[in-house]
């Protein structure tokens, strides 16, 4: 039997083409907020453990993301507004 590394030494010489599927709006909005999820328990991680002189240096970022945020959030509310269920479509009647 080979080695592990024995494959390493058969693979192509050239760049391997990938052909990636393209996803679906769905796909792509529902994997950004996972990511964005994980990358917020990350961040809040790091906030918990972080010095003032850490939190003051990266203050203008800081700032942004809390734009950022709020931003979002405006965003967020109008999708929920849109597919509250039971909720009237604009100019017609409840179904």
């Amino acid at each position: 039997m080979d080695s592990p590394l024995a494959v390493l030494d058969a693979r192509p010489a050239g760049p391997v083409v990938r052909h990636k599927e393209r996803r679906g709006l769905a796909e792509r909005i529902a994997g950004n907020a996972v990511l964005l999820i994980r990358l917020i328990g990350e961040f809040k991680t790091l906030l918990a453990t972080a010095d003032a002189g850490s939190v003051a240096m990266a203050s203008s970022h800081l700032c942004g993301l809390h734009l950022a945020a709020a931003d979002l959030d405006v965003a967020l509310s109008a999708v929920a507004a849109r597919v509250s269920p039971g909720k009237p479509q604009a100019g017609g009647d409840a179904q």
